[in-house]
Formats: structure tokens, C-alpha cells, sequence
């Protein structure tokens, strides 16, 4: 459990950034950007690199790997303004692939401008528009999840 003024920090900080863009369902022919969350702490971050530029460069769409440290996170664990691991803000699409609930997911995700969000676990306000969780008893790396999400949106019409 974390001490009360990390709690009202992460409060406030969620509420005062909330995006107020629609979201729902679109193809990836209307994503001009896209950013997708790494567990920066996760295995095989290079491959998986690699897989998601692989994917999103010849569909002409920008992806923008956040990817943060633990260095990159602040006190109450957020990503640090300065960090050059943050979205741009321009994001039509936001991936994220973190299947423990941490907040700097949680608020990257709450706060992006994205039209289509989708995610591993649903945070307890539904942020995510569509859900890709792990099969019954098996743990699935951010790599698998990935393309499981990738041949999910090339489906989608």
C-alpha cells in the first residue's frame, strides 16, 4: 500500500489530466500515430522494438515506443516531464503493453489524446476500448501480446 500524500498525488495528477477525446473502435487506416507503452523493465525490449516498427512502418503510420526506466519515473510514478520516453500528444492509437497495473501505464493512458486505446488489463474506469488478456494459466510476454494485438487491428475494418 503506498503512504496517503502518494495516493492524493496520483489522485489529483489523473483527474487534472484526464483526456476528454471520445474514444472508440477505428481502423488502422485512420491512425496517423500511435504510441505503444513498454514495460521498461520487461525481457527482449530490443526485439520487441524491432516487431512494433516492423508493423506500424510499412502501414506509413509514426509509432512512438515509450518505453520508461526506472529512472524515468518521479516520486509518485509518473514519467518525468523531461523524460524523452513520453507520448507526443498527437497519438491516434495508444497500445499499451503492461500486464501489471503501475501507474505510469495508468496515467499515460488515461491522459492520452488517443481516439482508440488498447490494453492487456482494464483499469477500473474501462480507459481501454478494446482488451487483449492473457490466456487461462499461461503468462504471455509483451512480444506475444503485441502481435496478438497487431493481428487483432489489421482485422479490424
Amino acid at each position: 500500500m503506498s503512504d496517503p500524500i502518494t495516493s492524493l498525488a496520483r489522485r489529483i495528477a489523473l483527474r487534472k489530466r484526464r483526456s476528454t477525446v471520445p474514444t472508440g473502435i477505428i481502423p488502422l487506416s485512420r491512425v496517423k500515430e500511435a504510441a505503444v507503452l513498454m514495460d521498461g523493465e520487461g525481457v527482449m525490449i530490443p526485439q520487441l522494438r524491432t516487431e512494433v516498427e516492423q508493423f506500424f512502418g510499412p502501414l506509413g503510420i509514426k509509432a512512438t515506443i515509450v518505453c520508461p526506466y526506472k529512472q524515468d519515473i518521479n516520486w509518485f510514478g509518473r514519467i518525468k516531464k523531461k523524460s524523452p520516453c513520453r507520448p507526443t500528444g498527437s497519438e491516434d492509437l495508444l497500445i499499451c503493453l503492461y500486464d501489471t497495473p503501475a501507474f505510469a501505464a495508468s496515467f499515460e493512458s488515461v491522459s492520452s489524446p488517443a481516439k482508440f486505446k488498447v490494453g492487456r488489463l482494464q483499469s477500473p474506469d474501462g480507459v481501454f476500448n478494446m482488451v487483449v488478456s492473457n490466456p487461462e494459466g499461461r503468462i504471455v510476454t509483451q512480444s506475444e501480446a503485441f502481435r496478438a494485438m497487431a493481428d487483432l487491428l489489421t482485422k479490424i475494418k
